[in-house]
């Protein structure tokens, strides 16, 4: 099932064109990876996909749904309920612990606080952390802040992730381990990925290299 797919998007910021005519699709279990240095509009085309901005021009179907098309307070309520976001530095809520921030999404959704609460456990021994479910983000490692991260971006089952620069704030062993993780579970889930990195070690880790260059996607390695 095609679970992405944009179609000639485009966005400009005062003084500057961002990206133009972008298309590209992701089916379920399949995980896209988006290279460039940082700035180059790869946070902006993820914003675009996920409905935070709204593009120029063109259009993006979620699982089917054409998101583009949709209301801000509609376009939120698919992004809560079929969109996982994994962010660098993990955006953990600082008051609450590992299974709260994970249950969180599950709680916006309209779960109740055990299920969302048995959900989250079962993903934080998923991701390894079962033994930390207490333990407040202050005192976890960065890799394990990640690994909090992901668990909260998987645990409402979605359609879609998208990963913006999941391992920028790791050293190499690290994250290698988290792409692993992160790629593993996604294809395990059935859901679709876009992973935004700078990193060619775990870009290398996805089906599909697309380099973000002057505007346009360019296929790395003949993909």
């Amino acid at each position: 099932m095609r679970q992405l797919e944009v179609n000639e998007l485009s966005l400009n910021v005062p003084g500057r064109r961002l990206f133009a005519d972008i298309s590209f699709g992701a089916d379920a279990g399949a995980c896209v990876a988006i290279t460039r240095p940082s700035g180059s509009g790869k946070t902006s085309l993820l914003n675009c996909i996920s409905g935070i901005t709204m593009p120029d021009r063109g259009s993006v179907f979620v699982a089917g749904t054409e998101l583009t098309r949709l209301g801000q307070a509609e376009r939120s309520e698919l992004r809560l309920r079929r969109i996982g976001l994994v962010f660098q530095f993990g955006e953990l809520l600082p008051e609450l612990n590992a299974l709260e921030n994970v249950a969180l999404p599950l709680r916006l959704t309209g779960a109740s606080r055990s299920e969302a609460h048995r959900r989250a456990r079962r993903w934080l021994e998923h991701v390894g952390l079962g033994d930390q479910a207490e333990a407040r983000p202050s005192v976890l490692s960065g890799g394990e802040v990640q690994r909090v991260g992901i668990a909260r971006a998987m645990a409402h089952d979605p359609s879609l992730v998208l990963a913006d620069e999941p391992t920028g704030a790791l050293d190499e062993e690290s994250s290698i381990r988290i792409a692993d993780l992160l790629v593993r579970t996604v294809k395990e889930q059935g859901a679709a990925m876009v992973m935004a990195t700078h990193d060619p070690i775990v870009a290398s880790r996805a089906d599909r290299v697309l380099r973000l260059h002057n505007g346009t996607l360019l296929v790395e390695g003949g993909q």
